[in-house]
């Protein structure tokens, strides 16, 4: 139990570093915001894989919240292959990247902390976990409109 919370605190921490510090600029703090969602997503998929194997997960309770983490995964990479598209294409200031991060955050499906889970444990750790990968994902245009110019 102990080791959970300590996996959700350093997500959180992360999560306060990079919307502490001002990227260099709006390409590097997009590519920065996909790496903390990436790294979000690769920390909450070992919670599926217990919760299943504890018998706290139905079925479609494991497959909800692996379609959600999948669909921010694709998402994901979407949002970098057009940030660094708009790169290539010489993009410079926050505008344009932060409405590329906009689309993404816009694309991603409902707040999964909105999923109901049977297990009162697991309703707790998924609105955790999953909470702090949608913080994560929200917090990208914020950081990319804080970056300094090119």
């Amino acid at each position: 139990m102990k080791k959970k919370r300590l996996i959700i605190l350093g997500i959180l921490l992360g999560m306060a570093l990079v919307l502490s510090g001002c990227p260099k600029d709006p390409y590097r703090a997009s590519i920065q915001g996909s790496d903390d969602v990436a790294q979000a997503v690769s920390k909450a998929i070992p919670f599926i894989a217990q919760y299943y194997s504890a018998g706290k997960l139905t079925d479609d309770e494991k497959a909800k919240a692996a379609s959600y983490l999948m669909t921010v995964t694709i998402l994901n990479q979407t949002f970098r292959k057009n940030v660094n598209a708009a790169h290539a294409a010489g993009a410079t200031g926050p505008a344009a990247y932060a409405a590329i991060a906009q689309a993404f955050v816009d694309a991603v499906p409902t707040d999964p902390r909105a999923f109901h889970y049977n297990s009162v444990d697991a309703q707790t750790k998924f609105n955790e976990v999953l909470g702090a990968v949608k913080t994560v994902l929200d917090s990208i245009v914020l950081v990319i409109q804080k970056s300094k110019g090119a």
